[in-house]
């Protein structure tokens, strides 16, 4: 039997009830990814209102509280929403380029996006990947991080 040890806010949005016969729209987690290491947490909220609010969130583990606070909030870095967050596996050889933190997210509008963590300590896209306007569907790293697979309809792009 587990217990739960820890809980978070994700949305930091009371949640509405049903009232006079109105549904609300309330937000929901969707995806999440938590790095190797335990530091950082990755969510995706949606809000599926007539107008969509989606929103990437970037988390780091606060050794002083012992909790994750927000550090990075986008509103939405894919149109319609994400299929799939991965974060990039630390490397085993001791190099400081292949040291760098960094989160895949791939989304329903025919793109992937790679995302670091800046020098200001903020999270920012420093790529984004697409091929022939095909679906993106899925992604995957290699053990070690060096090699990023990414398939587009009926092609896998190595990168």
């Amino acid at each position: 039997q587990s217990k739960d040890t820890f809980s978070l806010d994700i949305t930091r949005q009371n949640f509405l009830s049903k009232e006079r016969e109105k549904v609300p729209f309330n937000s929901e987690v969707e995806k999440m990814c938590i790095s190797c290491d335990g530091m950082y947490l990755v969510t995706v909220d949606c809000c599926w209102t007539p107008v969509r609010r989606i929103l990437l969130k970037f988390w780091h583990f606060s050794q002083s509280t012992q909790e994750f606070v927000l550090n990075t909030q986008v509103d939405c870095p894919h149109k319609n929403g994400v299929r799939q967050v991965l974060f990039r596996p630390q490397s085993l050889v001791d190099d400081d380029e292949s040291d760098e933190t960094s989160v895949l997210t791939v989304g329903f509008d025919k793109t992937s996006k790679l995302w670091t963590l800046q020098e200001d300590q903020s999270w920012g896209c420093v790529y984004s990947f697409q091929f022939r306007g095909l679906d993106c569907s899925a992604a995957a790293w290699s053990a070690d991080g060096s090699v990023l697979a990414v398939s587009f309809g009926h092609v896998v792009a190595i990168f």
